[in-house]
């Protein structure tokens, strides 16, 4: 089958998992014979790593956040809908492909959802995060402009006009129309995401969940752990605020206070997109006198991060936001690495106290200290923990199983677009 996915970022251009289950789902399915194709943006928003050329990858929208879009001129918006439209037609046109995957519109415009609709290409969608929410539930100042509804008085009146005169005549080339996207024919990562979607309203249908997976031949275990004495410490993510790395700095500095080991280190990898929280943080180790025991390591290339997860003794995840799925957390476990976390969201699908690793209280620092303390104190704990959640990846989240079931969702719409009737 001829597939195009669209994803606003795409690696080597990449902030976090949604983005490399991407490309690793798409790279199996080339590898399975199967001609594929990536739409995504150019990647020139601040803190993205270089690009690299790939003939598959069509890197030619443009990128912006949520935020930008809704406060730039709206003749400019006009023009940025109407080239990124233009690419996106341009692109089903040339490529022809028997199905869309959409995986994420983070930084892309709304409209493109609608130029995808109105493609006659069966439409699916791969939701790994609150994405889609976020978007329906914003007045998209492109669409705004048109919505007779956004107005009162004499400019409601002027907007119908303009609507159905040289509305419909533009809306043929940039969408003015929000998309109404059908996500009984999406995919969901976790099964918490799914919910999260009903209760906001959205029909989802019978869309089933496929878990993402990871490469365990990659990610794997580089020794048996008998001994965490160096006491070092992991936290793996973006660096903001929901992903509670402050609670983890300040666990460190309660655990050097009551053992006062001069082994214990954290190290943070990660994208660092906001730079105020970053900056809070650091203020903050400074002030406890921690600079040489947490060490900012920014992001690095996913190639490297088994020999990250073998470098370390414990991987802290301390979000504290309703996470929609964890790909960290099956690395780390795939490579062996204890984990102590947090319980929120989809990560309850993956992680269970005591079995697969140790889970602490979201938020506090106290008893994220308590479960560190443990593993550090009982090596034996961490060697079954880690053998536990090795078997746990193998026997449910592999990526020859989770392509696998991507694949046949694909095949599975074609053959429904296929057989519906005819409709002139």
């Amino acid at each position: 089958m001829r597939v195009l996915a669209v994803s606003s970022r795409y690696p080597p251009n990449y902030l976090g998992g949604y983005e490399l289950a991407c490309k690793e789902v798409m790279d199996r399915l080339r590898e399975r014979g199967h001609e594929v194709h990536v739409l995504t943006s150019k990647g020139k928003d601040a803190g993205t790593l270089l690009l690299a050329d790939d003939t598959w990858a069509h890197r030619e929208l443009d990128f912006a956040p949520l935020a930008q879009t809704q406060v730039e001129g709206i003749w400019a918006r006009g023009l940025r809908e109407r080239r990124n439209n233009a690419v996106c037609r341009e692109c089903v046109n040339e490529i022809r492909p028997d199905v869309l995957s959409v995986w994420d519109m983070w930084g892309l415009l709304p409209s493109l959802l609608t130029t995808l609709e109105r493609s006659g290409v069966p439409l699916t969608y791969a939701i790994s995060s609150p994405w889609m929410l976020d978007y329906a539930a914003t007045p998209h100042r492109w669409q705004a402009v048109w919505d007779p509804q956004q107005s009162q008085g004499a400019r409601r009146w002027l907007k119908r006009i303009l609507r159905n005169s040289v509305g419909r005549w533009i809306d043929r080339a940039t969408p003015v129309l929000p998309p109404i996207p059908d996500l009984s024919q999406a995919f969901f990562a976790s099964r918490t995401l799914r919910a999260a979607y009903v209760r906001a309203g959205w029909d989802c249908g019978e869309a089933p969940v496929i878990y993402h997976g990871v490469d365990t031949a990659r990610f794997r275990p580089r020794h048996d752990r008998t001994a965490l004495a160096e006491g070092k410490l992991l936290v793996s993510g973006r660096v903001v605020a929901e992903k509670g790395i402050h609670t983890a700095i300040e666990a460190l500095r309660r655990l050097l206070l009551e053992n006062g080991s001069a082994a214990l280190s954290l190290d943070i990898v990660g994208p660092q997109p906001d730079a105020e929280y970053a900056r809070a943080l650091r203020q903050a180790i400074a002030r406890d006198g921690l600079e040489e025991r947490v060490r900012f390591h920014g992001q690095v290339p996913h190639d490297a991060m088994p020999e990250v997860y073998g470098a370390h003794d414990v991987l802290i995840f301390p979000s504290i936001w309703a996470e929609p799925f964890a790909l960290t957390l099956l690395e780390a476990m795939a490579c062996g690495l204890p984990v102590v976390g947090t319980a929120t969201g989809g990560s309850t699908e993956i992680l269970e106290h005591e079995l697969t690793g140790l889970i602490f209280e979201a938020g506090n620092a106290a008893s994220l200290c308590v479960q560190v303390t443990r593993l550090l104190a009982d090596p034996g704990l961490a060697y079954i923990l880690t053998k536990r959640a090795r078997s746990r990846i193998e026997q449910r989240f592999t990526i020859e199983h989770a392509v696998a079931q991507v694949e046949e969702f694909l095949a599975t719409h074609i053959r429904r677009a296929a057989e519906r009737p005819f409709a002139p």
